[in-house]
């Protein structure tokens, strides 16, 4: 099916209440943040690019994760350009934590009775399970692009998630005990997102009060691997350039990426 035929009333409301030029909807698709990587050099295409999916076959998490989804689940990934963000090189790695801030500030709008945490760098908890995943990815080509996929449990109650799951995770329904417009919260979600990054430009101070308002890691026992091990200590924070604080044995160790294996 024409990606850009299918579920036009939605192509259209993004293009009129959303800062996304083009819109690429699908019932089925491997990965939307895959396709975004495919189409990243093709000049035709205006920024930032919407690519959503009703179902994804092969939804990427970070590291060797993967994304479960099922009906009812928000997929989608969007694609930006640099100099549409405004944000220097330097400070991409704030990025990560500004989405998730936006996913958490969308959330509890919907949500204001729940308990909306963001785990660094970019996971976001509800009721003490995750409810979202976002996974940042840098094309190597052209220079100036970036990927965000976000996966988040809107109606795809955790009845139906595998076993593993259930203790784990959370839908948005699941807490407000009914349906909510999956097209209303993803409206909400990108008008969020483009609040947070030209936040991220203007007022920097801003955004990093409200990574740590969200903090689920602050004071807990953690355990991050990484490439070259694993780093086992308290987590003190967030640093102002997105590193987690971590005081360990040896002293406090600011750290940069890896994925939270375990937290207390």
């Amino acid at each position: 099916m024409d990606p850009f035929t299918h579920n036009r009333d939605l192509r259209n409301l993004m293009l009129r209440e959303t800062f996304v030029r083009t819109v690429e909807s699908y019932a089925e698709i491997d990965s939307t943040n895959t396709r975004a990587l495919a189409i990243v050099g093709d000049v035709s295409v205006e920024h930032p690019c919407l690519i959503i999916a009703e179902r994804q076959t092969a939804g990427r998490g970070r590291g060797a994760n993967r994304w479960w989804s099922s009906e009812g689940s928000l997929t989608f990934s969007l694609l930006l350009s640099h100099d549409i963000r405004g944000l220097p090189l330097a400070r991409w790695p704030e990025l990560s934590l500004t989405v998730g801030t936006a996913v958490c500030e969308t959330v509890r709008t919907f949500l204001p009775a729940g308990d909306v945490r963001l785990k660094w760098p970019n996971d976001v908890f509800l009721n003490n399970r995750k409810t979202c995943g976002v996974l940042v990815e840098v094309p190597p080509a052209p220079q100036g692009t970036i990927v965000i996929g976000i996966g988040l449990n809107v109606n795809n109650s955790l009845q139906r998630a595998p076993e593993e799951l259930r203790q784990t995770a959370i839908a948005m329904c699941d807490v407000a005990d009914q349906p909510l417009s999956p097209d209303r919260v993803l409206v909400s979600l990108l008008n969020e997102l483009e609040r947070q990054m030209k936040l991220l430009q203007k007022a920097p101070d801003q955004v990093r009060a409200t990574w740590r308002k969200f903090d689920l890691l602050l004071g807990r026992n953690v355990t991050v691997g990484h490439e070259h091990g694993a780093i086992t200590g308290t987590a003190q924070g967030i640093d102002d350039d997105g590193a987690l604080l971590i005081q360990t044995q040896a002293g406090l160790r600011n750290v940069y990426g890896g994925v939270v294996q375990s937290f207390d």
